[in-house]
């Protein structure tokens, strides 16, 4: 074989490759496109707008807590996130040792709520290091602490579907800070 014959064979075997890669790429990369919703019609958000967030303080209540209690719940509140998905944390009207706020409307955190009575089939979800049990509120789910020695609740405005995503992000600081309860209902690690 000459050394243009031998040229042409190699040229010939790259165009070959390159016809088969580049539309296996293409369909590679439409595909995940697909997968990852680029063809499902959503509008994307603006990214680069800032939003306006409420900075008004939210009403909560603030019952009076025994002197252990409130030692806890003030340090679990110095802990929890200054945001929570992008919701800034906000004043509340009362208790801002035991009380935290997020967004409009309102994510909140409420330390030494009264305890969860859990059912012995209840579900109870592990989440961020803490042991919760779900309930419909009014307006979204409120997710309390079965746990820990004090009891906190987290109530997640709007649909229910997916709020565990945001009580993910406060239980660390609950988890750290709110010593483990003696008794933990079965399912909670």
């Amino acid at each position: 074989m000459t050394d243009p014959d031998l040229r042409a064979l190699r040229l010939g075997a790259a165009r070959t490759a390159s016809l088969i890669a580049i539309p296996i790429a293409l369909a590679i990369g439409a595909l995940s496109l697909w997968r990852f919703g680029a063809f499902d019609g959503a509008t994307p958000r603006p990214s680069s707008t800032p939003q306006a967030q409420a900075t008004g303080p939210v009403t909560m209540a603030a019952p009076s807590l025994a002197d252990d209690v409130a030692a806890v719940c003030r340090t679990v509140i110095a802990h929890l996130p200054d945001t929570v998905h992008d919701a800034n944390r906000r004043p509340v009207s009362a208790g801002d040792e035991q009380n935290a706020a997020y967004g409009e409307p309102a994510l909140t955190v409420a330390c030494g709520a009264p305890p969860a009575s859990v059912e012995p089939t209840a579900d109870v979800f592990p989440l961020g290091g803490a042991c919760f049990v779900a309930a419909p509120g009014s307006g979204g789910a409120v997710w309390t602490t079965v746990d820990r020695q004090v009891p906190v609740v987290v109530t997640v405005p709007g649909d229910a579907d997916g709020s565990a995503q945001s009580v993910i992000v406060v239980a660390p600081a609950i988890a750290t800070y709110d010593p483990p309860a003696a008794n933990k209902p079965s399912g909670c690690p």
